[in-house]
Parts: C-alpha cells; sequence; structure tokens
C-alpha cells in the first residue's frame, strides 16, 4: 500500500516538474530569441526577419498552452519580452526598406544625373 503511495508521489512530482521545465523553456525560448534580434537584428536579411517570425510564432503557440500556469511576474516578463521582440521586427523592416529606399534613391539619382550629363556633351 506504501509502494503505491510513493509510486504516485513520484509520478505526480515528475509531471510537476516536466510541466514546469516547459512553460520555463517557452519563457527561455521568447527570451532567447529578444536577445538574437538585439544582438544580431541590424545584420538579418529578409529570410533571417522570416526565420525570427516562425521562431516566434512557435514559442507563442507554446506560451499559449501554458497561459494558466504562468504566475503574474511570468506573465509580466513575457509580455515585456514579446513587445521587445515585436519592436525589433518593427526596426528591422523599417532598416531594411530603409536601405532599399536609400538605395534605390541613389540609383535613380545617378540614372538622372547620368542622363542629364549626356545632353551636356
Amino acid at each position: 500500500m506504501m509502494k503505491k503511495y510513493i509510486t504516485i508521489l513520484v509520478m505526480a512530482l515528475a509531471l510537476g516538474f516536466s510541466s514546469c521545465s516547459t512553460k520555463g523553456s517557452a519563457i527561455s525560448d521568447l527570451r532567447n530569441l529578444r536577445n538574437d534580434i538585439v544582438d544580431n537584428g541590424y545584420r538579418y536579411e529578409i529570410d533571417d526577419w522570416r526565420d525570427a517570425a516562425n521562431r516566434y510564432k512557435k514559442i507563442d503557440e507554446k506560451l499559449k498552452k501554458h497561459a494558466n500556469d504562468y504566475t503574474y511576474e511570468e506573465s509580466r516578463e513575457i509580455g515585456k519580452l514579446k513587445g521587445e521582440c515585436v519592436a525589433g521586427f518593427a526596426n528591422g523592416v523599417k532598416q531594411n526598406v530603409g536601405d532599399k529606399a536609400n538605395n534605390l534613391r541613389g540609383f535613380i539619382e545617378g540614372l538622372v544625373g547620368g542622363f542629364g550629363d549626356m545632353f551636356k556633351h
């Protein structure tokens, strides 16, 4: 009889720890993604941003699975990390579009200047 209770207790603890590990790993994954975006986002190409968005989506699905299990502090951290990721996405898109717009503007200025130079001679 005592052996049965010990077995049930061990199983319950194992399930509890695995649940904490899973919900904790989702926060850790989000933190790692945020760090990657902050540290390396300035180097990202379009495909890198697409990969980051896919990672974010997968992490968000994990977070949603455990939404009711998070403490107030964990929920607050998740919100902050998500906000920082979204800001990183916005800055990255702005930077990529901005760089491409500058390149296009430079090309157009060069084209117009070259066209005008043709008529000077």
